[in-house]
């Protein structure tokens, strides 16, 4: 007997080539690699959240196993880590907030505010300190939410011209993939927090299992990571959210020269901190 899917009567079951049917088990299918749920009846589980070894996994709608994003189940919504481990978002920042920090209302949707919460739950942005200087670096990194890729200028014909001198640099050497012409273009600011330079985005690809990233650049990740690029790079790329979480007195300076590389813009990041330790109170 094959080994494989089969539907009886009108359930989706798994058979081993013994005949057994799986149970109350685990099963990564071979061709997708996805991973599936069959409960003790045999039945394929779908939409549903299931608890193993202590972690919460949540089951599509086809069944297989969510990986990346978040979900809502009983009314409540949750991140997805890339290994489907799901964890309740907190709601840490609303939209007024963002408002009453200088971002303008047209920018903020309810999408934008769950990725930001999701972002924040999953990398461990809590303490206060940590969200205000997160804030405010993102708010001076993107204009307050309206420039999720980095700009060329006006006096070009195309950010592949503008970005050039930084096509051979050694940020865009990254494991199996030597710098080489337009790579300045392609791996420029993009997100939140403006992540530059291939060897970065290599390892996001990497920490978020998605070769998009790598293969596609700054647009991808604008598109379908900004929030969460930015919350990778301030939590695990930069271990900012250590630093600050560790020292309480961890200035804006020593913020603004890990985030940007020197004091570019630090009046402003200065007066983006003040207006978030303002305005966003524990």
């Amino acid at each position: 007997m094959s080994t494989g899917w089969r539907s009886v009567d009108g359930k989706i079951h798994y058979f081993y080539s013994s005949g057994n049917m799986a149970e109350s088990e685990w099963i990564q299918d071979k061709t997708s690699k996805k991973w599936y749920y069959l409960r003790s009846s045999g039945e394929l589980a779908v939409s549903q959240m299931r608890v193993t070894n202590g972690n919460s996994y949540y089951l599509g709608k086809d069944g297989a196993m969510v990986t990346r994003g978040e979900i809502e189940w009983e009314g409540k919504s949750y991140y997805v880590k890339s290994d489907g481990i799901c964890g309740e978002i907190k709601n840490i920042i609303t939209k007024k907030n963002l408002i009453d920090i200088g971002w303008s209302e047209n920018v903020i949707t309810d999408n934008i505010i769950l990725k930001l919460n999701s972002a924040m739950t999953e990398y461990d942005i809590t303490n206060i300190n940590s969200i205000r200087h997160f804030l405010a670096q993102c708010s001076v990194e993107s204009g307050c939410g309206e420039i999720l890729v980095e700009r060329y200028g006006r006096d070009y014909s195309s950010p592949e011209e503008y970005y050039s001198s930084r096509d051979f640099k050694e940020g865009n050497n990254a494991p199996g993939s030597p710098a080489k012409e337009n790579d300045g273009a392609k791996y420029r600011g993009a997100g939140y927090i403006q992540l530059t330079w291939k060897e970065d985005y290599y390892k996001f690809a990497k920490y978020i299992g998605d070769d998009d990233i790598l293969n596609q650049g700054c647009s991808y990740v604008s598109n379908n990571y900004p929030w969460e690029s930015a919350g990778w790079y301030w939590s695990k790329l930069k271990k900012i959210n250590n630093k600050i979480n560790e020292n309480p007195d961890f200035s804006v300076e020593e913020v603004t020269k890990i985030v940007n590389g020197g004091d570019n813009a630090l009046d402003e990041r200065k007066k983006a901190y003040k207006k978030c330790c303002e305005k966003i109170k524990e």
